[in-house]
């Protein structure tokens, strides 16, 4: 039985570990992106239009767009979410 345990102690902790290391690795190439971006003077633009050519068939972008900031503004779901300015 004790060993029993400690088996399964230790897959939890492989498994933790795994975890982590996913997130490690995810958090890395997010960084590098975001390096790579901010080197931009407008990195919004950049993301834009490259979503834009991407979906350019399959969605209205600018009707998207008003429809998910009316919808933030109406429902205040930031509001718990995100820092706001002083």
């Amino acid at each position: 039985m004790k060993f029993n345990q400690e088996l399964a102690e230790i897959g939890a902790r492989i498994v933790e570990r795994r975890e982590k290391m996913k997130m490690t690795a995810t958090q890395l190439a997010i960084q590098a992106e975001m390096n790579y971006l901010m080197q931009f003077k407008d990195p919004l633009k950049i993301v834009t239009d490259a979503w834009l050519v991407e979906n350019e068939d399959s969605i209205d972008f600018d009707e998207q767009l008003s429809w998910m900031v009316w919808e933030l503004t109406d429902r205040h779901d930031a509001d718990g979410f995100y820092e706001k300015e002083n």
